[in-house]
């Protein structure tokens, strides 16, 4: 776990690019490094995009707490023949940084009460794969996670706010008495919208708040790109970069 030694209050997440350095451009075009304490990152930084070094290097470049996604597992361990052609792609520098990352990171608003942090996982505080719901998704992939799955993913996690990405899309509510939120994905939001999805964190004096914010980019030239690639995954992703969705809509 990292945990920053400063106090943070006001934090940019931004969360699961896979691979898309268009979007992820667009994205950092709009956070002012000056305007937050902390840019912090989620996870799922390269895998699956047309782009994973160029990505990589715009990760390492802000230097910036950074989380392990289940997918950069995937890639370092070369795990299936998709995540291969990514990393591939990535030299050693890329690889051992991926390796590097921590499973989560902490961020307190008040010096020494963990009652008032921030924590941050990819995707709960227990694993890196397993999904925790608090609100239904927008085209109807997810339903609420049930009191005693959520008991069991949550584990002994203490803070304000748990918060994550790892589903590509927005959400807040409450499980099992924790503040849960997630931030949607840079590179693949699967909401049916294409923008690429962000997130502000705020402490107000009491709680973290946060604000979930969309950038316009051009999409159209990332799904041309994953359909030319040579990725064993490439048309897929291209179909869900061209439809914002994990798959087709039901008929």
């Amino acid at each position: 776990m990292t945990t920053p030694p400063q106090p943070a209050r006001r934090i940019a997440l931004l969360s699961d690019m896979h691979g898309n350095a268009a979007a992820f451009r667009a994205v950092l075009e709009e956070v002012h490094p000056a305007d937050y304490d902390v840019i912090a990152l989620g996870g799922d930084y390269v895998a699956h995009g047309p782009r994973p070094a160029e990505t990589l290097d715009l990760c390492r470049q802000l230097r910036s707490p950074a989380i392990l996604g289940n997918t950069d597992v995937h890639v370092f361990e070369r795990a299936e023949q998709g995540t291969r052609w990514t990393a591939d792609r990535l030299d050693e520098a890329g690889h051992r940084w991926l390796a590097q990352r921590p499973f989560s990171a902490r961020f307190r608003a008040v010096e020494g009460n963990p009652d008032t942090d921030l924590l941050l996982v990819h995707a709960n505080p227990t694993d890196l794969n397993s999904v925790l719901i608090s609100q239904e998704h927008p085209l109807g992939a997810f339903t609420i996670t049930g009191d005693q799955e959520a008991r069991a993913l949550l584990g002994d996690v203490r803070a304000d706010l748990l918060v994550y990405g790892h589903v590509h899309y927005d959400s807040q509510g409450d499980l099992d008495g924790q503040r849960v939120a997630s931030v949607g994905s840079i590179g693949l939001p699967y909401d049916g919208d294409h923008r690429a999805a962000w997130a502000v964190l705020t402490w107000d004096g009491a709680h973290w708040q946060i604000e979930h914010r969309r950038v316009e980019y051009d999409w159209r030239p990332v799904a041309e790109e994953l359909d030319a690639c040579g990725s064993p995954m490439g048309t897929l992703i291209a179909e869900r970069v061209r439809t914002a969705r994990f798959g087709r809509p039901a008929s």
